[in-house]
């Protein structure tokens, strides 16, 4: 029997309504990431969905968390929620967030690149193709993917998954869409 280990964080650290109840009164906005990691293990990245980071921005993460602290960070909008013409093709934004995200990799603080699609990513062929070139683009990295879409939650997606090393992300949902 494997021994998994779990590890708990929230998606984001950053947040200004949580002076007073989560951080102390008065914490400035560069204190929070060295609060947050002195009570949770690692923590998701949601900005990198917006917008890729600058080199220097993961360098200050890394300096600023202990060492056995680590990061999962969203993959850019712009390589998952991708106009049909376009599926299959990789956008420059992907590949600058695996460049940029650096300081984290090299310093073993990466846990994983989330790929969170929308509920319309259906199972298709131009799909499947579209994952496994971001999957490619990214195989130097720990990649999950969040597939929201029912029409996804199956077998089959289970071993597309393993044969990309992949891990699927399960949704906490009532109902998909």
């Amino acid at each position: 029997m494997a021994i998994v280990a779990i590890s708990v964080g929230t998606c984001g650290f950053s947040y200004k309504d949580w002076i007073g109840p989560v951080y102390p009164a008065g914490t400035k906005a560069a204190d929070m990431l060295p609060l947050y990691a002195a009570e949770f293990p690692v923590v998701e990245i949601d900005s990198t969905y917006y917008g890729v980071p600058k080199p220097e921005t993961a360098a200050s993460w890394v300096s600023r968390t202990p060492d056995a602290f680590r990061f999962s960070a969203k993959l850019p909008a712009a390589g998952t929620h991708v106009p049909k013409p376009m599926l299959g093709t990789v956008h420059d934004d992907v590949r600058l967030f695996r460049e940029n995200l650096r300081p984290l990799t090299s310093s073993g603080k990466f846990a994983c690149a989330l790929m969170q699609f929308p509920n319309s990513f259906r199972p298709t062929e131009v799909t499947e193709r579209h994952l496994r070139a971001l999957r490619e683009t990214l195989e130097d990295l720990q990649v999950e993917a969040e597939i929201g879409n029912r029409e996804r939650q199956t077998g089959d997606t289970l071993e597309l998954m393993g044969e990309l090393r992949s891990g699927l992300v399960a949704v906490d949902e009532q109902r998909y869409k």
